[in-house]
């Protein structure tokens, strides 16, 4: 092979040696969702300092984050991997596909910086251990380059061998090879197999030790080679076959004695083991086929565990963690201390298609692509998931798949999975009618619903009336004719033609196979043809102009991809629209038919003049190919689907994005601005990843500043989100690692040692849960950034009461301003300690009169007293003690008394129940949370945040109580008797309460039931007290006991109440009135009533 094919593409390999990645890693903070694998997973391999795990499919490579597990980046490569390789100073992956390309991936940036080419496919590549050089396979042999001169040393060949695994040993002087040897020129299957260990620096074969010698029909070859961590043993995989049953393959797997070369054990099975490796500390063999997974001791070869799995397998290199395949596009991580599965790798998006904007323009329906059931209506006024239709089944009881929505949300067209059916649902009735008896393929409604068009797998297109349920004519027929493809069926918007565009392929004089495009349409009165366009260009998708002179065809030809308008009548081409770099695969018409938005592979969509054909806008923000656009019926929006699993609104004047709406597979759901705020559903934000380099968190972790359902309501109705903060001006938390604190330990307490690095942003509070309870917090003024000379990292140590048996502590930290929190640092603990019957301890505040009488109450005293009586009532026969302070008056409610009280709570036992009910006022200001106190005259912000109880004080003083179990009652309210003057000051100042008391729930761990939500009147005068408090002292005493086991569990009581007093408000008061409820943390116990 001529050297220079190698220097003039490898020319950048160079930059592999000293570059500095980090220099070019994005700051910029990227919301991108986890979309996992969508094919086999053919490798996994962490990187040497444990950080990263890298996996690949055929076409994709990702990067996954040990610990969180969460996906950092993802490559894609157009031609199929063969070979994945990680640089030994984990900053560089290395790939081979099938073509011979040979790329080097930068980690930090995701962004290939060298590449180099092969005349063959790349079967295999491997780093020597400093870095300084591959090794590559080069049909027969492979090629050895040094990257720091860009030159090619030497290749190692022999005309009848074929190298089929490499691999270099620790010195970086020998490397290992597996070889098949043919003895003479090679031909169909070898005579032996071996391996070599070949010397670099005398550039020759030193040992040899053989595998397998040829007898009778049987041959083998290999397939690949791994070696032990001490280099004491190879282990090599080959495929067996018989050479009168050569499509027959069955596997054995050698272990061989690295030193003498005998083959210590062969295990042979009726498959191929794909995938196989050493234990970090070499003290066992796992190895992975289709459906079954081995654990072999090295000690006596034996089998220690079998189990269900697939390749690829890999153990991080401190041992803790091992993961392998149990689909086949999907991992499964172990924890190699306890065998217990703790995570799943995988994507989490249920992509959304066929968006249909609700006439009304407040809302617009998908389907749900992962299963092709499920129709979600996402409210476009409130910025939420309002609802996910459940599966229909057919009268088989078969699932039914949802293929097209009609334009006015009314009507859908479903398929019976199994293929034997398809139907007509009717969204207002309920009603589902059989159309056929077999499914049908593409589908078009008319614009008033009338007709239906679809094209059947027999290749007919047919017109079927809704009205009677009948086919009115048959368009199309091409049933015996099996070169037909047909790609698309659709209505012009004016109800005139239909029209169908599919591939015909043939073969051209030379024995060629070609195709052509064709497209029909149709009179729709006569059923009769009217016109034919061919083109020999490949058509992705098409759609008629709303005024019906036009058809528009997104076509590429060549190396271009282009849109063509042309004239329906004569069939002249009128415009091409020229502007996407990669295939084009959706387009729409505005409605007044004035735009035309496109989009495909480039990610890009593009708004242009129909008339003019020139680019009027670029949207960009999606990052996997377009899927779907539909325009509003006023022209105003845009909505967009993408493969990268986001659905995003445009603004169409301004190009702006106003919001992305994603689904999760599990049901939850988020909206998010582009700024970074969000609504989503109560664990909806643990699924939207954000990058920043190659640092990834969650959404969740912007929590506390960022979810603010309120804004997403503005930016969905066009205000500006100008004035806020965005996810940039957010500087990253500290790095928090748990460090110097056993596993075990006999006492009922822990000192918790906590590391925490800057990482530029400051840090500011420190909380540590226990069992999902935030049991510390530590505030950022308490905290003197002090670093050690030489050191970035400060610590602090904590003590940390314990449970008997298993404690999970967690330890978070925030950036200095307390609006992004840290990755959680988590460490289990096991304490061997005598069983504590638990005690409940309970603070309960009325408060009825304030500094201001504009503000007094007339229910909240006698509300505090009926909590109080009821919850020791209850509690008695279940705790060791009930204690339960009641506070009510104008003395025993200030703020400064409160802090009093509830700093006396925090030597508490893990094991008690702690419980704080307020009946008061709240309000939100300047998007912090404040519980009015008696003390409170003025409700200016300044005298707010002096004077009451502010969001971030009732969160430390909660969370400092050690208690695990904690429940929350705040029955305050926003509206009727909090005065006027409050009521407006809610209306311009954002956040409501309801958000408030979500994040304070997530904050603390803890069960938060309050009254009702911002702008609502907490209903009062029903029996003597507030409509909540009376339901919530019922489902106390016994109507909240759902499953009838005598206990009142928190979570009960929280479902209870939040049922009931809707119900109760609207039946007596028919006023509304919806509590919040948060059950987060533990579900426990706070009542026994039998």
């Amino acid at each position: 092979m001529r050297k220079e094919i190698f220097i003039f593409l490898i020319a950048l390999a160079g930059l592999l040696m000293g570059f500095n990645h980090t220099l070019f890693a994005s700051e910029k903070p990227e919301i991108f969702v986890q979309l996992g694998h969508s094919d086999t997973i053919q490798s996994a391999s962490f990187s040497s300092n444990g950080r990263y795990l890298v996996t690949a499919d055929p076409h994709l490579i990702k990067i996954w984050e040990v610990g969180t597990w969460k996906e950092i980046r993802t490559f894609k490569n157009e031609k199929e991997i063969n070979t994945v390789n990680l640089s030994p100073d984990n900053r560089t992956i290395v790939l081979g596909d099938k073509e011979g390309n040979i790329k080097f991936l930068d980690i930090q940036t995701g962004k290939i910086f060298a590449s180099l080419k092969s005349k063959y496919g790349v079967e295999f590549l491997s780093f020597s251990p400093d870095g300084k050089h591959i090794i590559y396979s080069h049909y027969p042999g492979i090629v050895y380059i040094d990257l720091s001169t860009q030159k090619q040393l030497f290749e190692i060949k022999k005309e009848s061998q074929i190298v089929k695994a490499a691999t270099f040993l620790s010195s970086g002087k020998l490397i290992a090879m597996g070889v098949d040897d043919y003895e003479i020129p090679i031909y169909s299957y070898p005579k032996r197999t071996k391996i070599d260990i070949y010397d670099v620096v005398k550039r020759k074969v030193i040992k040899s030790f053989n595998l397998y010698k040829k007898t009778g029909s049987t041959n083998e070859e290999i397939w690949n080679m791994v070696v032990s961590p001490d280099e004491r043993y190879f282990l090599i995989n080959s495929v067996v076959r018989d050479e009168n049953r050569s499509t027959d393959k069955s596997g054995k797997l050698y272990i061989v004695d690295a030193k003498t070369g005998n083959t210590i054990k062969d295990i042979v099975s009726s498959d191929i083991y794909h995938s196989f490796t050493f234990s970090p500390d070499g003290k066992f063999i796992v190895t992975a086929k289709f459906g079954k997974v081995l654990f072999l001791n090295i000690e006596d070869w034996k089998i220690l565990r079998e189990g269900d799995g697939s390749l690829p397998v890999a153990f991080s290199p401190d041992n803790r963690f091992f993961v392998y395949s149990n689909k086949l596009n999907t991992l499964d991580v172990i924890d190699v201390q306890s065998w217990q599965k703790i995570a799943t790798l995988s994507g989490n998006t249920s992509f959304q298609k066929s968006p249909i904007f609700s006439l009304q323009e407040d809302g617009f329906l998908t389907i749900d692509s992962r299963s092709d059931v499920d129709i979600n209506y996402w409210d476009l006024k409130k910025g939420l998931l309002k609802n996910s239709s459940a599966p229909l089944l057919s009268p088989s009881n078969e699932h039914l798949v949802t293929i097209k929505i009609s334009r006015d949300g009314k009507l859908s067209v479903m398929n019976n999975q199994n293929g034997e059916g398809s139907y007509l649902f009717n969204f207002e009735n309920g009603k589902l009618e059989k159309i056929l008896a077999k499914s049908i393929g593409n589908v078009d409604f008319s614009l008033d619903n009338r007709f239906l068009l679809f094209s059947t797998y027999d290749r007919k297109i047919v017109l079927w009336d809704l009205k009677e349920n009948r086919e009115v004519s048959t368009l199309f027929d091409k049933r015996n004719n099996d070169k037909i493809h047909i790609k698309i069926v659709g209505f012009a918007p004016d109800g005139k033609y239909a029209f169908a565009g599919y591939d015909e392929y043939y073969y051209e004089e030379n024995g060629v196979l070609d195709s052509r495009y064709i497209t029909k349409l149709w009179n729709i009165s006569t059923g009769r043809e009217i016109k034919t366009f061919k083109a020999h260009n490949n058509v992705y998708t098409q759609a008629i102009s709303p005024d019906g002179k036009y058809i528009l065809s997104a076509e590429f030809s060549g190396s271009e991809d282009f849109l063509v308008l042309r004239e329906i009548t004569s069939g002249r081409i009128s415009k091409k629209f020229k502007g996407h770099s990669d295939s084009i695969y959706k387009t729409a018409f505005s409605r007044d038919g004035k735009y035309i938005a496109s989009g495909g592979n480039d990610q890009a969509i593009i708004i242009w003049d129909a008339k003019s054909g020139r680019q009027i806008k670029v949207l960009r923000g999606h990052s996997g190919t377009i899927w779907s656009l539909t325009f509003s019926p006023n022209d105003t929006r845009l909505i967009s689907t993408s493969f990268d699993g986001t659905t995003h609104l445009w603004d169409i004047s301004t190009g702006k994005e106003l919001a992305q709406f994603i689904a999760f597979t599990d049901g939850e759901w988020i909206v998010i601005t582009p700024e970074g705020y969000y609504n989503a559903s109560p664990n909806g934000d643990k699924h939207l990843n954000v990058r920043i380099g190659n640092n990834v968190y969650g959404i969740e972790n912007y929590r506390e500043a960022f979810y603010r359902p309120d804004l997403v309501k503005l930016a969905l109705s066009g205000g500006s989100l100008k004035e806020y903060k965005t996810l940039a001006d957010v500087k990253q938390p500290p790095v928090v690692e748990i460090i110097d604190t056993p596993l075990s330990i006999e006492k009922d307490e822990i000192k918790v040692t906590v590391r925490l690095t800057d990482q530029g942003g400051g840090i500011g509070d420190v909380r540590l849960y226990l069992n999902d309870t935030a049991v510390l917090v530590d505030s950022s003024r308490g905290i003197k950034i002090t670093p050690k000379p030489g050191e970035k990292s400060i610590y602090k140590t904590y003590t940390v009461k314990l449970l008997n048996g298993e404690n999970v502590i967690k330890a978070i930290a925030f950036n200095g301003d307390n609006t992004m929190q840290s990755n959680p640092a988590v460490h289990k603990v096991v304490a061997s300690l005598g069983i504590k019957k638990p005690s409940m301890y309970a603070v309960a505040i009325g408060i009825n009169e304030y500094k201001n009488p504009k503000l007094e109450l007339k229910y909240a005293v006698a509300d505090a007293k009926l909590f109080a009586e009821t919850l020791k009532q209850v509690a008695t026969p279940l705790f060791e003690k009930v204690d339960v302070k009641l506070l009510t008056t104008k003395e025993e409610t200030t703020k400064e008394h409160i802090k009093k009280i509830l700093d006396a709570y925090k030597n508490l036992n893990p094991e008690d129940v702690f419980v704080f009910y307020v009946a008061s006022h709240g309000t939100v200001d300047e998007g912090e949370y404040f519980l009015i106190t008696s003390n409170v005259g003025s409700l200016s912000t300044f005298r707010l945040k002096e004077n009451a109880l502010t969001q971030a004080e009732l969160k430390e003083l909660i969370a400092n109580v050690p208690s695990t179990k904690k429940m929350i009652v705040i029955d305050t309210c926003n509206a009727g008797k909090l005065g006027e003057a409050l009521q407006v000051a809610m209306l311009t100042r954002g956040m409501s309460e309801e958000t408030a008391v979500k994040i304070l729930s997530k904050a603390v761990g803890s069960t938060i039931i309050s009254a009702s939500t911002s702008l609502q009147e907490a209903l009062e005068g029903y029996q003597g007290h507030g409509l909540f408090t009376y339901v919530l002292a019922e489902g106390l005493r016994g109507k909240a006991d759902t499953d009838r086991d005598g206990f009142i569990k928190t979570f009960e009581l929280a479902t209870y109440v939040d049922s009931e007093v809707p119900a109760l408000a609207e039946r007596v008061f028919k006023r509304d009135q919806y509590p919040t409820a948060t059950p987060t943390g533990q579900a426990f116990p706070v009542g026994r009533i039998r």
